[in-house]
């Protein structure tokens, strides 16, 4: 909702701007609009919309283009080049935000008592534990795996790739986090916002695959 307010006020700022061929006006629409996309990105886990930035950019490249004698002046074909540019940087950056949430992750939970817990430093978390039904889907998962009475290695991915043995499911976000359920073991079980360590936003499923650690 922040976003889009501060959305809302530079877009209004832009189109007036526009409709007065006002330089001045425009300049500051898109600055507000950029601040808007840097708050994004900043906050980048809190959405679920894909490419939020290019579609409030686009908006703004949009609307210059309609009105003929702003984009004529020599203020406003620099304007357009300068919508253009950070429309193409707000796409790279999400592209590469979305492609490493492709990649194969792993962790190795531990036990710590009736929970599951993992560390993982380079992301800061230490002792994360597994809550609200994970550790029990977690239980199943490890059944015959050597060692895992002490520890084992999760790999997962948002999305399929050869060897994985289970798929999660979103189901809703709930207090920053979200539930995720597993057909397998008809279970579900809520990750916490250190998901978003992970993945840029919550995947529509997660394909998971337990082994021995090493």
């Amino acid at each position: 909702m922040y976003v889009l307010a501060i959305v809302a006020v530079g877009l209004t700022i832009w189109v007036r701007g526009c409709f007065k061929a006002s330089g001045g006006d425009c300049a500051l629409g898109l600055v507000i609009g950029c601040i808007s996309c840097a708050f994004y990105f900043a906050f980048f886990s809190q959405t679920r919309t894909a490419y939020l930035a290019a579609i409030v950019l686009g908006a703004y490249l949009f609307t210059i283009l309609l009105f003929r004698t702003m984009r004529r002046r020599g203020v406003g074909k620099l304007l357009v080049a300068a919508c253009a540019v950070v429309l193409c940087t707000s796409i790279l950056i999400e592209y590469k935000l979305i492609s490493a949430g492709n990649a194969l992750l792993v962790i190795e939970p531990y036990r710590a008592g009736r929970e599951w817990r993992f560390d993982e430093p380079l992301l800061h978390l230490k002792g994360e534990p597994f809550v609200q039904g994970v550790s029990e889907m977690i239980d199943k998962m490890v059944v015959g795996i050597p060692g895992s009475d002490k520890k084992v290695r999760l790999i997962f991915s948002q999305c399929p790739f050869p060897g994985s043995q289970w798929r999660l499911d979103r189901l809703r976000g709930e207090d920053g986090g979200n539930w995720y359920f597993s057909e397998d073991y008809q279970m579900q079980g809520w990750l916490c916002p250190a998901l978003f360590k992970f993945f840029p936003r919550a995947p529509a499923h997660i394909y998971v695959r337990a082994e021995e650690a090493e």
